[in-house]
């Protein structure tokens, strides 16, 4: 039960400060660097296989990217005066 209570949304929201939307953006991005690491496993062939695998992952690294900055635009800064 323990482990269950450590996936709690609400529980990471707070520990990482941030909202929701933030915080979904957050783990989209996560999974696009995770396939972008997995489309390196592809096999190739030729040089011609080894470009195109490249694009592949260059593409899902540009996609975490954006899905991080929406996260960090999408984050409510609360002023600290």
């Amino acid at each position: 039960m323990g482990s269950i209570r450590a996936l709690e949304f609400g529980g990471i929201r707070t520990w990482l400060g941030l909202s929701l939307p933030s915080l979904i953006a957050f783990f989209v991005g996560i999974a696009f660097l995770i396939i972008a690491l997995a489309v390196g496993l592809v096999g190739v062939s030729d040089v011609s296989d080894f470009e195109a695998v490249q694009l592949w992952r260059i593409q899902w690294l540009m996609a975490a990217c954006a899905a991080f900055l929406v996260g960090i635009l999408l984050k409510n800064q609360k002023s600290t005066n």
